[in-house]
């Protein structure tokens, strides 16, 4: 009896760590194409007062596991306020944001 418990729990781990490591890989493919980086500037581009340009968005879920690693490389964030279009906020060559996704998924 105890056997074949230990049997199915060892399935189903093996299962779920399984399925998580294709969902990383899928997500890992999807996030990594110029198609998400413009999806990407379009949602915060929306939702800032300003424009933030970058070349390309990278998201690493396997550098810091619990955590969602977000890099972009080659950008500047301009101001949104009318009187000040055009002035330039920030440049920079590579920013690095890392996000704990257990802070995402609790209740604050």
């Amino acid at each position: 009896m105890i056997k074949k418990l230990c049997k199915y729990i060892t399935i189903v781990v093996l299962s779920l760590v399984l399925l998580l490591c294709l969902l990383f890989v899928i997500l890992g493919t999807i996030t990594n194409s110029s198609r998400f980086d413009a999806i990407a500037k379009e949602i915060l581009n929306t939702h800032i007062d300003g424009v933030m340009e970058f070349d390309s968005l990278r998201i690493d879920m396997f550098r810091n596991f619990p955590s969602f690693h977000v890099t972009a490389s080659n950008g500047m964030a301009r101001s949104g306020v009318a009187d000040l279009k055009s002035d330039t906020l920030a440049t920079f060559e590579k920013l690095d944001v890392q996000v704990n996704l257990f802070y995402l998924l609790t209740d604050f």
